[in-house]
């Protein structure tokens, strides 16, 4: 395994480790705060890094008059977070896990439809396979509207908005560094749900737990997750980059059950394997 692939593995393992991260915390306090706390520590962290590393931080200037930017605030950081750490609250680490595995099919159904992107005949074909898996992960076969299902419905939701956040994204890298991007969009997207924070939630305390898995949660996507992601980028091609992020859920599926002691059943596991099949295959026929 050559270098850009440890480091593209090594990514995919610590996300998923931040996703049980955050699946825990949103339990421990109001979603919104875990949302809040997490966007703006990062932004804090990465500004302090781009210092360090000598990159542009004048750049906010131009970024603030950039429609681009704010579609990815928004839609990310804002509408995309709110939607995902809700969910994660009423549903378990390893069903987030799975379900955020369709992120791949949402990106390039919005490049179908919004960019007049071409839709070969297996994207459709894996797309959907990525839909039932989905299905038997959240229902296990059994439709109820539970309270997990209901979960698993609004970590689904926010896909529409971290799916979108890849257009604008597409072209905002060709004009800033991407580091410089991430600090940014999560400082603005962490200043905006502080303020509906401030009007909506009475304590903007949080519990000391959940403080720690927060900033475990920072430290493994934002500070070193997303750093390894980015320099592996660099060194293989970004299909193979994305095709490694398929064994995210398997990471984090390992950690849940060895910390958390979950599980799934027989069904669960079948949709689980048909998504991380499908999202691969999704990111390797974009090579072509």
């Amino acid at each position: 395994m050559n270098q850009g692939s440890k480091l593209a593995l090594s990514s995919a393992v610590l996300i998923g480790f931040s996703i049980v991260f955050q699946n825990q915390a949103s339990k421990l306090a109001e979603p919104i705060l875990i949302a809040t706390y997490a966007l703006l520590i990062s932004s804090f962290i990465l500004l302090v890094l781009a210092r360090i590393m000598n990159k542009k931080l004048s750049d906010i200037k131009r970024l603030q008059h950039d429609k681009d930017f704010w579609k990815i605030t928004l839609s990310r950081n804002v509408f995309g977070t709110i939607f995902l750490l809700y969910g994660m609250s009423l549903t378990t680490s390893i069903n987030s896990l799975v379900i955020l595995r369709l992120e791949p099919a949402f990106v390039i159904l919005f490049g179908y439809f919004l960019l007049r992107e071409k839709l070969k005949q297996k994207e459709i074909l894996f797309v959907s396979l990525t839909i039932i898996g989905a299905i038997l992960v959240s229902t296990s076969g059994k439709l109820s509207l539970s309270g997990t299902q209901i979960g698993d419905l609004l970590v689904l939701s926010s896909l529409l908005f971290l799916g979108y956040s890849y257009i604008p994204s597409r072209r905002m890298m060709q004009k800033t560094d991407p580091l410089i991007l991430t600090a940014y969009s999560n400082l603005f997207g962490g200043l905006i749900l502080l303020t509906v924070s401030a009007i909506t939630v009475k304590n903007l305390v949080m519990p000391a737990s959940a403080l720690m898995l927060t900033m475990g949660s920072v430290i493994t996507f934002y500070v070193i997750g997303l750093s390894l992601w980015f320099e592996a980028l660099k060194k293989i091609e970004a299909w193979k980059v994305a095709a490694l992020l398929s064994i995210t859920p398997i990471a984090g599926g390992a950690l849940s059950f060895l910390w958390l002691g979950e599980s799934i059943n027989e069904i669960q596991l079948l949709g689980a394997t048909i998504i991380i099949a499908a999202s691969y295959k999704l990111s390797t026929e974009r090579k072509k």
